[in-house]
């Protein structure tokens, strides 16, 4: 996983994702642009579908990819997820824990993860810090403002 951080008044990126965050985030008329390549998944709405199958349809996940992201939420919550589940009545930590699984398995290169962390409890952080750690063919940009 290649990891950028964006926090108000912090530069403590490495020199060389400080360009990247500046095309990213420093110049409004730029970061449209630049945004537009990533996948934006957003922890104060995870989730926008009603049904596990057609949040899966809108990260463009097919059957193989669907049974994978259905094992590893029962892995981290214990819960089944089947096709027609409404997902909409999933905890706000599973929510998110399912979100972030579907955009690491969705084809998108690069995914800009917003305000993932804050509604969290301390085991759904760990448990999602895990989930990003193993993502090595993703460049993953985080923005917790």
């Amino acid at each position: 996983m290649k990891a950028l951080f964006r926090r108000e008044g912090s530069s403590a990126l490495p020199s060389h994702q400080l360009k990247a965050k500046e095309e990213l985030f420093g110049n409004p008329a730029v970061s449209v642009e630049g945004l537009a390549e990533y996948l934006i998944c957003d922890g104060r709405m995870p989730l926008i579908a009603l049904s596990f199958y057609e949040e899966c349809l809108l990260y463009g996940l097919g059957e193989k990819q669907r049974q994978g992201v259905k094992q590893d939420f029962f892995a981290l919550t214990g819960k089944q997820l089947r096709e027609e589940d409404q997902i909409l009545l999933l905890s706000g930590g599973q929510k998110v824990i399912l979100m972030v699984l579907l955009a690491l398995a969705s084809p998108a290169p690069r995914i800009l993860f917003r305000a993932l962390f804050p509604s969290l409890d301390s085991q759904n952080k760990q448990k999602i810090k895990s989930l990003l750690d193993r993502a090595e063919d993703k460049e993953i940009v985080f923005d917790e403002d």
